[in-house]
């Protein structure tokens, strides 16, 4: 997703799910309940597991941080046909 600065929370379940929402930004958080029989699921933030979350029980989520994040812009074709500086 792409949120503007300051526009919000950006949420991605990972794994086959079903939600009941059409949008996963939020303004200022999100409550979710991990329905599911069985074995916790693990929750991981920006890359990092933070633990595990037992089915049925409610999940607060929240932005308590921001991140700069840089995007590259791809090079466009050169005109020589070497692809090189010595031509």
């Amino acid at each position: 997703s792409v949120v503007e600065p300051g526009g919000g929370l950006s949420v991605a379940p990972i794994a086959p799910f079903r939600t009941q929402t059409d949008s996963w930004i939020a303004a200022t958080g999100l409550r979710v309940t991990i329905e599911r029989e069985g074995e916790p699921v693990a929750l991981v933030v920006d890359g990092t597991s933070r633990g595990l979350v037992e089915p049925n029980r409610p999940l607060a989520i929240e932005a308590v941080d921001r991140i700069d994040i840089a995007v590259a812009t791809p090079r466009s074709e050169r005109d020589d046909r070497k692809h090189s500086n010595n031509s």
